[in-house]
């Protein structure tokens, strides 16, 4: 009888109510909050958030949706629905940062919401909430959504196709099945394979964590409508990919398939990075979180001997769904760090199981470490910033200030759990996560822009107004391009420029770096400086300089 009551007891947490449409509507208006605004408030990042900008621009005016360009050349890196997202928001509001980055704000947004409603399907509320908020405070998981790039599309998709498959089968909905297997096939447009790796590899987890026999595991891939469903997929993606390789003549699946996978992950080509390259980016890139996850996995692996396993197999999912996902990219050789995005939504779902017992446990001193750790970590960072500013690029005054309320926050934090309030303590936690997200996250972006793109840009304006067309060397600059609205010649290296000015006397313009000016210079090539901005000039050489 006991059992019997707390099954219904389950259940009826399981039903959505009024109160989760109002907790959706909460949602979205703080995932928007802390998305929409800063969007334009800094220029195109080189080289990625360029890009996609720049790329779904040139399709645009050559009025081609069907291939990707760069630089008004076909450009085959990535498949096309980022391209189509961006001009579909360039059609709307028109050409500009704003409209570049708004349709990956819209996917971060979308995702926050789609966890709370997949979350729901086999979780209470609290947990539930818990795990959206956790993830909409993730410092990495806001910074990405703040740029024009494939990576947010691509996790956003992989986590609809896994949630509406889980909640599909679980719930019997074929309309949900086919619903997720539709996501599936997006993302197979939007990056390809690894969409699919992402998306068998969560359903897989899932499966192995919840069948204790090949019969159960049989039945439950019966549930998943497969055979229909990889057809559903393939008649999404499959038209443009072949499209595409017929109208290339085979170009396409060449650099895409064999050059941009198999090689990339062969570690044939560029970014190839250390094994624990992501171990840093994973910590910081979801702090605070990541320091009570170290709290909370000793207790995490024993939740098949629960006595309700509903509540409790998502909490597992996406415990070893990022655990999984993070080891399978940490072994691949190719590394950025954007590519590690599709692990958060997972350890969000832990993470909100988590702090929804440590919420009801009556001694929560245990964790007190956890705040401690917290409070050592921003004080130090703030020390940092105050007395090793000759170390560090001008800061303003906005992050330290930030810093300080943080490392308060994280003392009230530790203070209450040590008085057992772990509620009061948790709020505290989750409102300056957030908060600091809110003011750091677009404050940072502006700051890494001031410091890296903004003096090119200047020149680039320079270089607009007198209507020339620079050389650029050693680097992909795509937001040339798109301020500029033209082509733009790019130089492999300084050495290939020297050979070239010395090799004839013709009129040049040339936009280049510090570190290419003199090699230039000690080559005994002379030039005029025409402008300089930081490390940026713009120089002209040859007879009419």
């Amino acid at each position: 009888m006991a059992a019997q009551l707390n099954q219904n007891k389950t259940k009826n947490n399981l039903d959505w109510t009024a109160a989760d449409w109002s907790v959706l509507v909460f949602l979205f208006v703080l995932a928007a909050c802390l998305f929409l605004p800063g969007l334009s408030n800094f220029g195109i990042l080189d080289p990625s958030d360029g890009y996609y900008s720049e790329g779904a621009r040139e399709m645009l005016e050559r009025g081609d949706f069907l291939t990707p360009y760069l630089n008004y050349k076909p450009w085959f890196d990535k498949p096309i629905f980022t391209y189509w997202l961006i001009i579909g928001s360039y059609k709307l509001f028109g050409v500009s940062e704003l409209a570049a980055r708004l349709p990956g704000a819209l996917c971060g947004i979308s995702l926050v919401l789609f966890l709370y409603f997949f979350a729901r399907q086999f979780m209470s509320k609290r947990p539930a909430l818990l795990s959206a908020l956790v993830l909409v405070s993730m410092p990495m998981f806001l910074i990405v959504g703040h740029m024009s790039l494939t990576d947010m599309p691509l996790c956003c998709l992989v986590w609809l196709a896994t949630g509406s498959l889980l909640v599909g089968s679980t719930r019997q909905s074929r309309l949900i099945l086919w619903l997720g297997y539709l996501f599936a096939g997006l993302g197979l447009l939007c990056k390809g394979p690894l969409a699919a790796f992402l998306i068998g590899l969560n359903l897989l987890i899932f499966l192995a964590l919840t069948n204790r026999s090949l019969a159960q595991l049989w039945q439950s891939l019966k549930k998943l409508d497969c055979l229909p469903g990889i057809i559903i997929a393939l008649a999404v993606a499959l038209p443009w990919y072949v499209t595409e390789t017929v109208i290339t003549k085979g170009a396409f699946f060449q650099h895409f398939f064999l050059n941009e996978n198999i090689n990339r992950a062969m570690g044939a080509v560029d970014h190839k990075a250390s094994f624990w390259y992501y171990l840093p980016v994973v910590l910081g890139g979801a702090f605070p979180w990541t320091i009570l996850l170290f709290a909370f996995l000793p207790y995490s692996f024993r939740f098949w001997r629960r006595q309700n396993p509903l509540t409790e197999r998502l909490a597992a999912l996406g415990l070893f769904s990022f655990l999984m996902i993070t080891l399978f990219l940490s072994i691949l050789p190719t590394k950025l760090v954007t590519y590690i995005l599709p692990v958060y939504p997972g350890l969000a779902l832990f993470m909100g199981s988590s702090l929804h017992k440590l919420m009801r446990l009556k001694n929560p001193r245990q964790y007190v470490w956890t705040g401690v750790l917290l409070f050592v970590v921003a004080a130090t960072a703030l020390f940092y910033i105050n007395f090793a500013k000759s170390k560090l690029p001008p800061l303003p005054d906005l992050l330290s200030g930030m810093l300080l309320v943080v490392c308060l926050a994280y003392l009230a934090y530790t203070l209450f759990l040590w008085r057992r309030q772990s509620y009061v303590a948790l709020n505290i936690l989750l409102s300056s996560a957030i908060f600091s997200c809110a003011v750091l996250v677009p404050s940072g972006l502006k700051l890494g822009y001031d410091m890296k793109c903004a003096d090119f840009h200047r020149l680039i304006r320079q270089v607009g107004e007198q209507n020339i067309n620079p050389l650029l060397v050693g680097r992909r600059n795509p937001s040339a391009m798109f301020y500029l609205r033209k082509q733009i010649n790019f130089l492999p290296s300084a050495e290939v420029l020297v050979e070239r000015l010395k090799a004839s006397s013709a009129d040049q313009w040339l936009l280049i770096d510090k570190g290419c000016f003199d090699i230039v210079k000690q080559a005994g090539v002379e030039t005029q400086i025409v402008s300089q901005q930081g490390d940026w000039y713009l120089l002209r050489f040859g007879q009419n300089r």
